[in-house]
Order: structure tokens, then sequence, then C-alpha cells
């Protein structure tokens, strides 16, 4: 999933997909020179969501954004098993989640 190597398809797939809540975030990331290496759509998974979009930054994000709404959720993971942070949306469950690479 992870690590794909057409970044501007990826990038493209992104925003086109994320929801109108995160996107200004993931624009603001990649205007300060973050890429995207991952999109991933999922639909129905598990009969549980009914979308999930999940995308990976290629280095840790800058979130010197305004204080976020209620609905998105900044979460700081720091496991080398798994991401750096996160944001979510919780009504589109859509995520960003960054690298461990400053």
């Amino acid at each position: 999933m992870f690590f794909k190597s057409n970044f501007r398809s990826e990038t493209d797939k992104a925003l086109a997909n994320i929801c109108e809540d995160l996107k200004p975030i993931l624009e603001s990331e990649l205007a300060a020179g973050n890429r995207v290496l991952s999109c991933e759509l999922f639909d129905n998974l598990d009969n549980y969501t009914h979308s999930y979009v999940l995308i990976q930054l290629g280095r840790r994000m800058i979130l010197n954004h305004e204080p976020l709404p209620d609905h998105l959720k900044y979460v700081l993971t720091a496991d080398a098993h798994y991401w750096w942070s996160e944001i979510g949306c919780t009504i589109h469950h859509h995520l960003i989640i960054d690298s461990f690479s400053i």
C-alpha cells in the first residue's frame, strides 16, 4: 500500500477524493513541499464504513493550521510500526497520515 512511485497520480487521486474539510490541510502540506506517497480508497470496508480514504504523506505534517473543528481529530501516534501522526475527519472517515521523515 505504501511508497508508490507515481506521486503525481497519487496526488491527483488524493485531491479529487479527500473531503472538503481536510482538503485545505492537504493543499497546505503540498504547497509546503510535502508529497503524497499513496492514496487508498476503500468502499464498504467490513460492512462497517461506507467509504474511507487513506492518504500517506512523505514527511511529517507541518500542522501550523488554525484550531481544528471538532470533527477533525489530530493524533500524535509516533509509533515506528505505523506513522508519526494522523489527522482524520470523523464525518467522512478520511485520514491523512504522515511519515517519520522530517
